[in-house]
């Protein structure tokens, strides 16, 4: 029976009709049964100030590569990706 419901034939899903699954990856159904979506939740200024906060936090983090040794790690300036995250992804960006 499960090998049966694994190999069935499914409806063909895409982003205007989504899959259950899919659907409840990025949103909500509260009690009331409205559905939360991500853009939905921004809409409320004490969500979207909490969001805020914490990608400010995020982003003053410093990107540093390690590696480790015998006595624990130690900073790896060498590293190919050292440079990307540290100085400059590309011409248009900055760290």
């Amino acid at each position: 029976m499960i090998f049966r419901n694994l190999f069935r034939n499914q409806d063909t899903t895409d982003l205007r009709n989504p899959a259950p699954w899919f659907r409840s990856l990025f949103s909500y159904e509260a009690t009331s049964g409205e559905r939360v979506t991500v853009e939905s939740s921004l809409g409320v200024p004490t969500v979207y100030r909490c969001v805020n906060i914490l990608a400010n936090s995020v982003a003053m983090l410093p990107f540093q590569t390690f590696k480790k040794t015998a006595k624990g790690r130690e900073r790896d300036k060498a590293h190919q990706v050292s440079f990307v995250l540290e100085r400059r992804p590309n011409p248009y960006q900055s760290p």
